[in-house]
């Protein structure tokens, strides 16, 4: 009995505190603001994104219904970044949905599935909008950066080169202050898309040495040592020396 409420209260706690972070972070980048009917629809006609600043009428409206909407609401502005065919719609649509609901069994599962199965079957047309997109994407969209980068690699039919390009891009972009885990996921995907470790190591030596921040230096560590403790080692003997000199 007591490990139960034990447990009830870590989850409870857990669950308290990524509503906080998720609040604060989506509070900070706007995207709990998304205008509604014809102003949306106005913004969107005339090519312009939608989200901070617009009105709040969907924050007055019931939690599913602005779920629904700021879902909506957001992967237009994403299609502006990865496309209005098929398969950008696809993509924008699938990273808001996990951008806003941090997972799968939310409201608008079901168009998140069908749009993961969109991408399914045009891997290759979804893999160029994702990179094309990504190489433009502004630092407001963090969260979707972070869920595109860890998703891109489980898309089957792509050469591990492509994979290796981006998520080597990604590796070395200089991380949004709030979402520091993008280098660290990205060297993680090239374990999963089965990247020699050797190349791996280089990417990492170049990304730890540009960065400045601890954070995202743990993260990047962190990441490799899950997948090979050795090269971990090696980086972090070798970070330490470097700070020595």
């Amino acid at each position: 009995m007591r490990t139960f409420k034990l447990m009830a209260v870590v989850l409870a706690a857990v669950a308290a505190f990524y509503g906080a972070y998720k609040w604060s972070n989506e509070r900070g980048r706007g995207t709990e603001v998304f205008a509604s009917g014809a102003a949306m629809k106005t913004a969107v006609s005339a090519g312009k994104p939608v989200g901070t600043g617009m009105r709040e009428e969907v924050l007055r409206a019931p939690r599913p219904y602005r779920d629904a909407d700021a879902v909506r609401a957001r992967a237009a502005e994403l299609e502006h970044y990865f496309g209005k065919n098929r398969t950008g719609r696809a993509v924008a649509g699938l990273a808001a949905y996990y951008a806003i609901h941090g997972g799968a069994g939310a409201p608008g599962g079901d168009a998140a599935a069908a749009a993961a199965e969109e991408i399914r079957r045009s891997p290759r047309e979804a893999f160029k909008a994702i990179h094309t997109g990504l190489r433009q994407l502004p630092e407001v969209y963090g969260m979707e950066r972070q869920f595109i980068v860890q998703f891109v690699t489980k898309i089957e039919g792509v050469p591990g080169d492509d994979k290796m390009a981006l998520l080597r891009e990604e590796a070395l972009r200089p991380p949004a202050r709030d979402f520091y885990m993008t280098p660290a996921f990205a060297i993680e995907g090239m374990f999963d898309a089965g990247i020699a470790a050797r190349e791996i190591e280089a990417v990492a030596i170049k990304t730890l040495g540009r960065v400045g921040s601890r954070a995202v230096r743990d993260a990047v560590l962190s990441r490799i040592g899950t997948r090979d403790a050795e090269m971990a080692a090696r980086l972090e003997r070798a970070g330490q020396q470097g700070r020595a000199l």
